[in-house]
């Protein structure tokens, strides 16, 4: 695994544990990973990634 790999990864998965824990909240997970929302949306795109939509956030909740 090169270096830039591993880094990769990093960010990824940190960026997905955000999303989730603020429940596809992409300002709260911003916040939490010290980036601008535009960044973080930025990196989403890099890494592609896309945060939750609200049925995938709860769906215990639908009709």
């Amino acid at each position: 695994v090169t270096l830039r790999e591993a880094r990769d990864n990093v960010e990824r998965n940190l960026i997905s544990h955000a999303i989730d824990r603020h429940n596809g909240n992409i300002v709260k997970a911003a916040e939490e990973l010290g980036v601008s929302r535009p960044t973080l949306y930025d990196l989403l795109k890099k890494h592609n990634l896309t945060p939750l939509t609200s049925t995938e956030k709860a769906p215990d909740m639908l009709p």
